[in-house]
């Protein structure tokens, strides 16, 4: 997409939902969503890149997401019991 800045016009990478869909995950709970981002891996990376990525930007921008911290203190406890096995 094209974004208007106060100082120039940049070209953005948009993400988007739709609620509708059948594969909607936004109702999901905390572990299951975790145990999505856990094992999820895309053209992009990782998705718990992803996720912390999103947290970064967000607290730069003075945004705490607690729902999107405890995914990724589910994610981590996931990772670390995947590990433990290995």
């Amino acid at each position: 997409v094209l974004l208007e800045t106060p100082r120039r016009d940049v070209r953005a990478l948009a993400f988007l939902s739709d609620p509708a869909h059948r594969g909607y995950a936004g109702r999901l709970s905390v572990d299951a969503v975790a145990r999505v981002i856990a094992r999820a891996r895309g053209a992009r990376g990782a998705n718990v890149d992803y996720l912390l990525n999103t947290l970064r930007h967000l607290e730069a921008l003075g945004v705490h997401d607690h729902r999107l911290h405890r995914i990724l203190s589910a994610v981590r406890e996931i990772e670390a019991r995947t590990q433990s096995i290995a």
